[in-house]
């Protein structure tokens, strides 16, 4: 069991950890606001086998290892169903309502998922126990207000969030892939031929962004093998596909709330029904720098920047320092 194995260092205040283990954790994507959210970081969507070699080695510093990562951080939400089974999750969530059928395709999620902890039952708690979430990270607090006596340490009081709630992931959790801002004749044969031949770009469409291709209209989960292949071998996951190429585009408005970006949307001006619909908003028709403060952040949020906002030219007007 690793119910007893917290890593009692992730719910201790940001502000409270020493300059080392802050940057320990950034290596991990994490800012103030993700760190003081457990449940909010984009790096906590992938099991240790989805990090690259630095993230294991900052999470091992930490205190962490593949077994304790994957139930703590992750509660096995990057294994497919059958490895549920051999990690012994399984039955868990099949008692917090999933089927491998629901587990498999994200489509009408258990309505355990709408009920704080203390709704929920007994063996539902238990269940939840098994993947390691407690009472507060299953209602999604805050550290100082999180209830760590499961870890064996006193909760040290964090000041409220002043701005906006640190629940929305950003560019700094969502990396971005620098190989698809360099001009594409300068790419290497092999990453040029993933472009071309598996994702169907051509120069035109890589470097001119007013140029669509259509792949980037469809999210990772929808990539076909030969697609996703090319994807993978450019250096893109269903994290960093879904926000810097597909922005999320092909999204419900519930799969938004999911994915902690329906707030980002939001602040573009959406609500459900000109998402749903296709409604232009006010936003659209603006230049990056006509866009208001909100506007700006919901755009960042989702992996809009200027040069990429304002459609711009690789090799001509397109500036990559924020993916630098």
């Amino acid at each position: 069991s690793l119910q007893n194995t917290c890593v009692s260092m992730r719910y201790k205040s940001w502000n409270t950890l020493g300059s080392s283990s802050q940057a320990l954790a950034s290596i991990l994507t994490y800012d103030e606001c993700t760190w003081n959210y457990p449940g909010s970081g984009a790096i906590e969507k992938a099991s240790w086998t989805g990090l690259s070699s630095a993230q294991q080695e900052a999470a091992s510093q930490l205190g962490y290892r593949e077994e304790t990562w994957d139930c703590w951080q992750n509660h096995y939400e990057d294994y497919f169903w059958s490895e549920l089974a051999v990690v012994g999750a399984q039955q868990c969530y099949e008692t917090l309502g999933y089927t491998q059928a629901t587990w498999e395709t994200e489509d009408d999620p258990p309505a355990v998922l709408e009920l704080s902890y203390d709704e929920l039952t007994d063996n539902q708690k238990e269940a939840a126990a098994c993947i390691c979430l407690y009472e507060s990270a299953w209602n999604f607090e805050q550290l100082g207000n999180f209830d760590v006596t499961f870890c064996g340490i006193s909760p040290i009081p964090t000041p409220a969030p002043t701005n906006r709630p640190c629940v929305a992931p950003t560019v700094f959790d969502v990396g971005c892939v620098q190989t698809r801002y360099e001009e594409f004749n300068s790419l290497d044969i092999t990453t040029r031929a993933f472009a071309f031949v598996n994702l169907g770009y051509i120069r035109r469409t890589w470097e001119d962004f007013r140029r669509v291709n259509l792949v980037e209209n469809i999210f990772f989960g929808d990539l076909n093998a030969l697609q996703r292949t090319g994807a993978e071998g450019i250096g893109y996951n269903e994290l960093t596909w879904d926000c810097w190429q597909h922005h999320y585009g092909d999204y419900d408005w519930n799969d938004l709330a999911d994915s902690l970006v329906q707030d980002c949307f939001e602040a573009l001006g959406y609500n459900e029904t000109s998402w749903t619909f296709g409604t232009q908003v006010a936003s659209e028709l603006k230049s990056f720098s006509e866009l208001t403060d909100d506007e700006r952040w919901g755009a960042e949020c989702v992996c809009y920047y200027e040069s990429i906002w304002d459609e711009r030219e690789i090799g001509f007007d397109f500036s990559n320092s924020f993916c630098v």
